[in-house]
This record gives C-alpha cells, structure tokens and sequence, in this order.
C-alpha cells in the first residue's frame, strides 16, 4: 500500500496496533489476508512473508532499546518480546489456514496477556523517542529542503546529488519507528560529511554551504533532552566538533 496508517515514531506502538487489528475480528479468511491488513502490504505470501520479518526486526529494534530502561522494566518488557515473537514465528507455515481455525492462540485472542502490557510499553517509549509532531515537523523541514533543490537553478547534475542525500535522510525519518536516532543521526551524518568533501561537477558553493548549514541545525534539532537517555552526549559532542571544524561552525552555545 502506498499510504501507511501505522505510526512511525514509536516502534512499541507500530507493534500494538498490528496486533489488535489482528486480534478484533473472528473471520474465516486466510491468515495471510488478516496478516496483509495488519501488517498494511499486500495479500500475498511474499509479501506478508517480508511484512513478518520486517515485523520481526521491530521487535528485535525494540528488545535493542531496552537497555535503556530501568532493570525491572527491562525483564518484564523483554519476556513480553519473546513471547509475541515466539508466536509471530508459528504463523510462517499457517498462512494459507483459516483464521478462524488455525489455533493462533493467543495471536487472534482479543484477551492476549501481550495487548494488556503492550501499551505501557508505548508509553514508556514516548519518554525517549521523538513525538508524532516533532518527527512530521523535522519531515516537512526536510520536505522544504528537497523543494528548494528542485526549484533551484544548479547544474542538473549537482541537483541530481543533493536530492538523493536528502532523500535518504527523509527515507531514515520515514524509518524512524525501526532506525531509531542512532540510524538517524548516522544518516545525517553521511550526508553531512558527503555533502561537504564531494566535489560535483557544476556545483555552486553557496547552495552547498547552505544545505551544509541547514542540514547541521536540523541535526541539532534531533538530539532534545529526552533523547540523551539513548545517545550518551559525550558521543554526540565528538561528532558535534569534528562536524563543525568541516563546516568552519560551532555547536550551539559556543
């Protein structure tokens, strides 16, 4: 599907919806079909194949930032993981049954012990991740960027260089739910560090030094307290000044 409804800042929360849109209904179609609406792909086996194992390392993305959770939290929130992926893992050789009938317990169980817990996994994720308006905002910054390139008058061929850098840290966003701001940071990063040592034929150097300069405030913008949780700020002050002596520019506050 082209246009997704799951959320993309909270992997937590990606995970729960699919699962209750898995658990709502009692239908006697396949388990390939539920799957394929769950999971928003199409309603094939590839597909929902590719849709299980990209569901399957959102759980492992998750069970990834659990260390950063209190030790209690961590046992509880990582014996939850394992059992939904133990289930997930069951329904690779199921889908051709029907729902109604393929023993999916506790998978199609509106009861399942999972969406009880789930949701205070949601919330504990919304403390260290970025907000729904924060991630769209940094999307339509991002977006504003792509749309100054295209309606700039550079060379085809440097244009052609900046869109796709940009385009992959839009991608990254887009991602967000399974990157987290690691995979974040170190897309914009590369882009930074590209955009800034690649010479391009017909290149103009105040466009580059534009996009160089709001590219590194928009890498500012994705570090907010909450976000230091996960990111030890020690590591960010390094790449913080190896960036600025490239681009001749202080961190903020400097």
């Amino acid at each position: 599907m082209e246009s997704s409804t799951l959320p993309i800042h909270n992997p937590a929360e990606r995970l729960l919806i699919i699962l209750q849109r898995c658990s709502q209904d009692e239908t006697n179609e396949s388990v390939q079909a539920v799957l394929a609406r769950a999971m928003e792909v199409k309603n094939d086996t590839d597909s929902v194949q590719k849709g299980l194992i990209q569901l399957l390392q959102l759980i492992y993305h998750i069970e990834d930032q659990l260390q950063y959770f209190p030790s209690r939290k961590q046992s509880s929130y990582k014996e939850l993981m394992t059992q939904i992926k133990d289930e997930l893992i069951s329904v690779f050789s199921r889908l051709e049954m029907s729902w109604s009938h393929s023993f999916l317990q506790p998978l199609n169980s509106p009861d399942w012990y999972a969406l009880h817990w789930l949701p205070s996994c949601v919330e504990d994720f919304e403390e260290i991740y970025l907000s729904k308006e924060d991630l769209n905002r940094l999307r339509e910054e991002i977006l504003g960027l792509i749309q100054m390139i295209e309606d700039s008058k550079i060379t085809q061929e440097f244009k052609q260089f900046l869109l796709i850098k940009l385009n992959e840290v839009l991608e990254a966003l887009n991602k967000f739910y399974i990157v987290g701001y690691n995979g974040l940071r170190k897309e914009i990063l590369a882009t930074l560090t590209e955009v800034g040592i690649n010479e391009v034929e017909g290149e103009d150097k105040e466009t580059k030094n534009n996009i160089s300069q709001k590219l590194w405030e928009f890498f500012t913008k994705i570090v907010p307290e909450k976000a230091q949780k996960i990111n030890p700020p020690i590591s960010l002050l390094v790449n913080s000044y190896k960036l600025a002596e490239m681009f001749k520019i202080l961190p903020p506050g400097n």
